[in-house]
Formats: C-alpha cells, structure tokens, sequence
C-alpha cells in the first residue's frame, strides 16, 4: 500500500492511501462511459482518505499503468528540479478517475531565503464519475490536500509505482519471494 501523510500525528494527522487490489483482465476495462485499455495495465485500487484514526472516505478507481509511471517520473524530477520552469504534475488523462497534482514551491531568489528548501502541495481527487457509473468524468469529487516533505512525496510515488507493476507483472516473471 502506498501511504502519505503532511507529516501531522495524532488527531491532526491527514493522509492518503492507495492500495492496489487487483490487475483488470481484459481487454477493455471501464464503468459507465469510461473504457480503458486493460491490455497495456490497468489495475483495480481503492483510494482512502484519513483524518486522525477515521477512515473518512474510501473508493475504488481504474489506474493505468501509463499514468502511474508518468506520475511517479514527474514527481522524481520535480523534486530534483530537473522539470525547468514547469512546476507541476498530474496523472496522466489515461486514468480520467484519479487525479492527482503536485505543484512545487520555491521561495523567492533573496538572500534571506538562499538556503530554504522548496514546498510541495499534493491534491488527491476521486473524480464524481468513479462514484457514480452512470456519469460522466467531471473533474470533481472528495479530494485530500496534503504539504508533505520531498521525501514522503517521492517515497508515495515510487511505492504506488512499484506496487501497480507488482500487481501487473505476471506471476512467472517476479522474484523468488514476491508477492502477487
């Protein structure tokens, strides 16, 4: 499970989860209006908001293996500053579900700042259309903003990235140990 948080610990903790359940098999994949190519990766995750120790929203969404490793990518080189004036990222539009953005903060080029590290802001959003089939994508829905460290933010992404080719890598070619 991937799981990030701003850093907050007890009643003020917020964080997100992303589990993934299971690959679609298939050759399409789909709710309501939606179809995906399942054939190119595509998995089954539940998205879930925390606040404290409640569970205040769960949900599941169709990821594609296209928009997970984009993400993951992006969040690496934002984080490294390799992204040149670009300061943002977002999943790709192959998982119309699931959006999520993270936009980098820089101080200001002064003195008083030279040695000050950039902040992130990270919005998850579980796009309407997920909710319910019988409509369409809307580009709104419960979503979770969180300011977590460069560190949680890259740690989050690697994990997610690494557990949806888990999921999607067929049992015959993973590593002795390895979970399906």
């Amino acid at each position: 499970m991937a799981e990030i948080t701003g850093g907050n610990t007890g009643s003020g903790k917020l964080a997100v989860r992303i589990e993934i359940l299971e690959k679609v098999r298939g050759m399409f994949a789909g709710r309501g209006s939606l179809r995906m190519n399942a054939a190119m990766g595509v998995v089954r995750a539940q998205v879930t908001f925390v606040v404290g120790d409640e569970e205040i929203f769960s949900h599941d969404v169709l990821l594609h293996r296209m928009s997970v490793d984009g993400w993951a990518t992006g969040v690496e080189m934002l984080v490294e500053g390799k992204m040149g004036e670009r300061k943002e990222v977002g999943v790709g539009v192959e998982s119309p579900e699931l959006e999520m953005r993270v936009v980098r903060r820089d101080l200001p080029d002064i003195p008083q700042f030279k040695d000050a590290l950039p902040s992130y802001e990270l919005l998850v959003l579980v796009d309407s259309g997920a909710l319910n089939p019988e409509e369409d994508i809307a580009h709104e829905g419960p979503a979770m903003y969180l300011e977590p460290d460069a560190d949680r933010l890259v740690q989050f992404a690697r994990d997610l990235r690494d557990e949806t080719e888990q999921a999607l890598t067929p049992r015959l070619f993973r590593k002795r140990g390895e979970k399906a």
